[in-house]
């Protein structure tokens, strides 16, 4: 996976989950090993699926399975690629 394409990705997702319980959807964001949020900006270290389950899986320890459901509404409603599993 390309960084940029990654990097949109979780972007839109954690824009999403931001929508629903706000800024502490960042402090989850930067749990995740090898993704920092500063400045309002997304640094990923390792652009992989795993890093965007990771997030996802985040978020679902705090809000449960509407995590997933947010997900795939900030992937589909940004025309971006991406195929999230329910789990």
């Amino acid at each position: 996976m390309k960084k940029k394409e990654c990097t949109k990705i979780v972007e839109v997702i954690i824009l999403e989950v931001k929508k629903l319980i706000g800024p502490v959807a960042i402090t989850y964001a930067n749990d995740v090993e090898g993704l920092k949020i500063k400045n309002g900006n997304v640094e990923i270290k390792r652009p992989s699926k795993e890093i965007i389950i990771e997030l996802i899986n985040n978020y679902k320890k705090l809000i449960g399975p509407v995590a997933i459901t947010l997900a795939k509404k900030a992937v589909k409603g940004a025309k971006l690629k991406f195929k999230i599993k329910e789990e």
